[in-house]
């Protein structure tokens, strides 16, 4: 499953490379990513090599959170204003500058499950005050082991002209049934620090997982995807 696993990752990061063909045309362009992520900066780089990317954050890394809302229109509808939320305050630090040829790319992505039909429960990173790794365990062994969960994204990008691009991208993960065996290996990686649902789909991860339906760089942190699609043509 790993095997197959890498070929479809191989096979989707040609063609986010095929679908950004029409993004170079000979100039640098210049990129503001409003977050903390390494791994949307890693995502960020791998699609534009030749930008100049600068990381902006927030000013605060408290946000807006999915508390007691359960239904999937608004859980979208909270995602995209995280998002919109994060662009103001970075558009805020930005404001002054000089902005030729610069984009303004900021973002939100969570991991979500049905508990029951038509009822949805995000389910954010490990706390880090737990030692036991109970969450963790929880999740993995009631939430995602032998089920289909959903990674929703939602960004806002400036484009160079300022006009904005807003959306959100969702993409189905279906975990294999048989994760416990590895359970107590896998949190002594500690590779869940840090991570939406507590699992890294471009590492060791990759292991619990049966199926991916839609964008896997959304699962990573960014959907390249609708990156390309509102930049193409457009330089």
């Amino acid at each position: 499953m790993p095997d197959q696993l890498a070929i479809r990752l191989g096979a989707r990061l040609l063609r986010a490379n095929r679908l950004r063909a029409n993004f170079y045309r000979g100039c640098v362009v210049r990129w503001i990513l409003g977050s903390r992520s390494p791994r949307r900066l890693e995502l960020l780089k791998s699609f534009d090599p030749q930008g100049d990317i600068r990381r902006v954050p927030p000013r605060s890394s408290d946000e807006m959170e999915f508390e007691g809302l359960h239904h999937w229109d608004e859980i979208v509808e909270r995602s995209l204003l995280i998002a919109q939320t994060k662009y103001e305050d970075v558009w805020e630090q930005v404001a002054q500058e000089n902005l030729e040829n610069t984009l303004i790319l900021c973002g939100d992505t969570t991991v979500l499950c049905e508990t029951e039909p038509g009822s949805w429960l995000a389910i954010g990173q490990p706390p880090v005050d737990d030692p036991q790794h109970q969450v963790l365990r929880n999740w993995l062994g009631q939430f995602l082991a032998n089920r289909t969960h959903r990674v929703l994204s939602s960004c806002v990008l400036r484009l160079t002209s300022g006009e904005l691009r807003q959306g959100s991208i969702v993409t189905n993960v279906t975990f294999r049934p048989d994760v416990e065996q590895w359970l107590d290996w896998y949190v002594s990686l500690n590779e869940s620090s840090g991570r939406a649902g507590g699992y890294a789909i471009q590492g060791v991860g990759s292991i619990f997982v049966d199926k991916i339906e839609g964008s896997l760089s959304n699962v990573i942190g960014l959907p390249l995807e609708l990156i390309a699609e509102w930049t193409a043509c457009r330089r």
